[in-house]
């Protein structure tokens, strides 16, 4: 999806970088559903700490197709969410 397309002025009240609620609010969805869907990697998240951060054109583009585009050599959400490297997150 491109910046100039007439989606990208769609929730203007929304920051570009959302919280799990934020996105939540905008899909008209529980925030364990929304987190359901970043986890089965329908929605791109990105993970910092006990956070997730999810750009709002991601949700503009699940809205459109069901499903969001993750950018090329995305590691798993295992890999973002912490620096383990036993495998067992702390996180």
């Amino acid at each position: 999806m491109k910046f100039n397309d007439p989606y990208s002025q769609m929730f203007l009240g929304y920051p570009d970088a959302l919280s799990l609620q934020q996105a939540s609010e905008m899909l008209n969805l529980n925030r364990h559903t929304v987190g359901e869907l970043i986890r089965s990697r329908r929605l791109f998240a990105l993970r910092i700490g006990r956070t997730y951060r999810i750009p709002k054109l991601s949700v503009i583009e699940f809205l459109l197709t069901g499903q969001s585009a993750f950018p090329a050599g995305n590691p798993p959400l295992d890999v973002v969410c912490c620096d383990c490297s036993n495998g067992q997150h702390a996180c």
